[in-house]
């Protein structure tokens, strides 16, 4: 039996050692990745920024929400406005309704895509394909 011999060599590097150019590359590397994560830090901050005023509008009295120079911290801190929320409105009951809503469309999106799954998949028509674009177009126009 021949063995094909494999030849490997090994070139001395030594250990810490790179040339210019390539310590150039990575500083610029280094320098662009610092600074693409300062701009997304800022844009984080900016797109949660709203979400925080929110919750911290939550907590204010309602003359300290559009009160000037607007001030993050609540000064009191109340639970006023979720109190007058559940009582001025029937919150639960239209949670309960979105929630009926959501599920039953779900399940009856479900059951109706899975036969036209089936009818695309399995039967062989004249001008299924044309049918299929119309089904895949009507999907992707937004629901209002």
């Amino acid at each position: 039996m021949k063995q094909a011999a494999l030849k490997i060599t090994k070139t001395p590097v030594a250990a810490g050692k790179t040339s210019g150019k390539q310590a150039q590359r990575m500083v610029s590397k280094g320098i662009g990745r610092v600074i693409s994560y300062i701009v997304l830090c800022l844009a984080t901050f900016l797109f949660i920024l709203p979400f925080l005023w929110m919750i911290s509008g939550a907590f204010k009295i309602p003359s300290q929400i559009v009160s000037f120079p607007p001030t993050f911290i609540p000064r009191p801190f109340t639970l006023a406005n979720f109190t007058a929320v559940w009582q001025s409105i029937p919150l639960l009951r239209y949670f309960w309704n979105s929630l009926f809503i959501a599920v039953v469309s779900t399940i009856g999106t479900v059951a109706c895509s899975s036969l036209v799954a089936f009818g695309f998949a399995r039967i062989r028509a004249r001008g299924k394909n044309i049918w299929f674009i119309l089904l895949l177009s009507t999907m992707m126009v937004p629901t209002m």
